[in-house]
């Protein structure tokens, strides 16, 4: 489901409940089927996962580790901070599936809405605001196509391509998920000293998107700050210490784009 430009929406149904919001929005309060429950963070372990080492459907399970924090009926989460973080909640007495550490390729907020909840902070409604909202989830060597949706989508984590199509998608295109090769089918190259925020920098084997034009503007160089999903988990680094330094790229930014961020 996308809602670009919206402040602060929730939606329920094959997202499962997932709550969006801008930086700086107002706190989100989350409402527990019980009168008293307990809450807990359920956090990613923010590794390597590989979907291809064997063959489909198997997917590699993502480990999540619960922090207990707080008994109420509900929770008050701020939006102080970018990315994807998850919630879950359980009865304050007896049994609680979130009580110790577990593993899934799927997406619990959608297989339990009444208990999991997802809230995913951008930074603003630019290209480069949406990517942010993968901060915090895992790196996914291809993500796959679930029942209830694709990993991307649902924010489950991401691999390099992956996370350049979603900020789009997020943006209401119709981008598919393909891999760095794939990618090139809805690039176009851009003309010498005309980089900006936004742009892709293409390796061949690897994707980062502009995420700072910093040192010689409109030129890439190694100070220019990039986001990028990359081992173990989405980051902004500088790009003389992405782990690509060193590499011959290609300057590309998606066909149709206006000036996005």
């Amino acid at each position: 489901m996308l809602l670009p430009g919206a402040l602060t929406a929730f939606a329920i149904g094959l997202c499962g409940a997932t709550y969006f919001a801008k930086h700086g929005a107002p706190d989100i309060r989350l409402t527990a089927p019980n009168a008293m429950a307990r809450w807990h963070r359920l956090r990613p372990v923010l590794k390597i996962h590989d979907n291809t080492g064997r063959i489909l459907p198997w997917l590699d399970s993502i480990t999540y580790v619960p922090e207990f924090v707080g008994s109420a009926k509900t929770l008050s989460v701020p939006t102080d901070s970018v990315g994807t973080r998850t919630y879950a909640s359980c009865p304050k007495d007896g049994n609680c599936r979130w009580d110790s550490p577990f593993a899934t390729p799927r997406a619990i907020a959608v297989l339990f809405p009444d208990q999991v909840f997802q809230v995913v902070v951008r930074a603003d409604d630019t290209y480069v605001g949406y990517l942010q909202e993968m901060l915090g989830t895992p790196f996914l060597m291809t993500p796959r196509r679930l029942p209830e949706g694709h990993q991307a989508d649902l924010r489950l984590g991401t691999d390099c391509a992956s996370l350049a199509a979603y900020g789009r998608r997020r943006m209401g295109e119709t981008i598919p998920y393909k891999g760095p090769t794939g990618l090139l089918d809805h690039l176009a190259a851009v003309p010498e000293g005309q980089m900006r925020a936004g742009d892709i920098l293409h390796y061949g084997a690897q994707v980062q998107i502009v995420f700072e034009d910093r040192g010689h503007i409109g030129h890439p160089d190694g100070e220019d700050l990039v986001i990028e999903s990359w081992h173990p988990f989405p980051r902004i680094v500088r790009q003389d210490s992405s782990g690509w330094e060193g590499h011959g790229f290609r300057v590309m930014r998606f066909r149709g784009d206006s000036g996005s961020r």
